[in-house]
């Protein structure tokens, strides 16, 4: 059933992208969504979505089975929409997805249960050809209702730019020099990501400026100081960027400096040199 929400949540969030770009407001409530969220989607990056899209039940889908047998009976007729066909992809993605999980006797309970579909239906759609698949479509017939999940789309929503905020917090921290174990202690990455992302980026595995860490002269170590107390509230991430950008020093070289900030800031009996 995976297979089944992903595509169908896939064809469904292109709907949506769609409804967006149109500015057609009453589509995208109709879909069950905000036009924040609608507009938060149309902005995705291609991998974004398909990880969205991925998220299990991120859609509710209701199948009307008289309809969908009406349908499979205007199909066999060769009764067809001349004009443009409603939901042409979604519909598509539907039908091939539940053929394919049908025709798999041990998902049967489960379809019943998810769709409320009966046992001579599930037969049915077991033994659809994919030109009889392309025939229903073209009848035009929408059998079903889809919808974006109310709890878990915003929950997919902030997850997913959560992610995005981590990645690019990771990216600055790399570009800004910094060292694998400060990396590490701050982000959990792991050696060989770490150096993959260097290496994507056209960095040297070692940086030209490694070695051990260089000592801020009195005025550095105040600027640097100044910076890191007046990001006080940021993520940690932010804040050492704010030291390194004040100081324009790679923060391989800051960071036992910000160590010492942190410690000290925390009560630790720490001599800010």
């Amino acid at each position: 059933m995976q297979t089944l929400y992903a595509s169908v949540s896939f064809s469904f969030l292109r709907k949506v992208e769609e409804a967006t770009l149109s500015n057609d407001k009453e589509a995208v409530y109709n879909l069950g969504l905000d036009p924040e969220q609608a507009d938060q989607i149309s902005k995705m990056r291609a991998a974004d979505v398909f990880k969205l899209a991925r998220i299990y039940q991120l859609v509710n889908i209701e199948i009307d089975e008289e309809l969908l047998k009406h349908s499979i009976e205007q199909a066999e007729q060769g009764i067809t929409v001349q004009a443009n066909i409603p939901d042409a992809e979604l519909t598509g993605e539907l039908l091939r997805n539940l053929s394919n999980e049908a025709m798999d006797s041990f998902n049967h309970e489960l379809m019943t249960k998810e769709f409320g579909l009966s046992s001579d239906m599930l037969d049915t759609l077991a033994t659809l050809s994919l030109s009889q698949i392309s025939s229903i479509i073209k009848t035009g017939t929408v059998f079903y209702d889809i919808s974006a999940d109310e709890y878990r789309l915003p929950m997919a929503l902030d997850f997913i730019a959560e992610q995005n905020r981590e990645e690019e917090s990771l990216s600055r921290l790399i570009e800004a020099d910094a060292s694998f174990p400060m990396v590490n202690a701050l982000t959990g990455i792991h050696k060989k990501a770490f150096q993959l992302m260097r290496k994507k980026k056209g960095l040297m595995q070692t940086s030209a400026s490694g070695g051990a860490p260089k000592q801020l002269d009195q005025e550095q170590a105040h600027i640097a100081y100044n910076a890191w107390v007046q990001s006080s509230g940021k993520p940690m991430i932010e804040r050492c960027l704010a030291v390194h950008e004040a100081v324009n020093v790679g923060l391989r070289h800051l960071w036992p400096r910000i160590e010492e900030f942190r410690r000290y800031e925390e009560g630790e009996d720490v001599q800010l040199v």
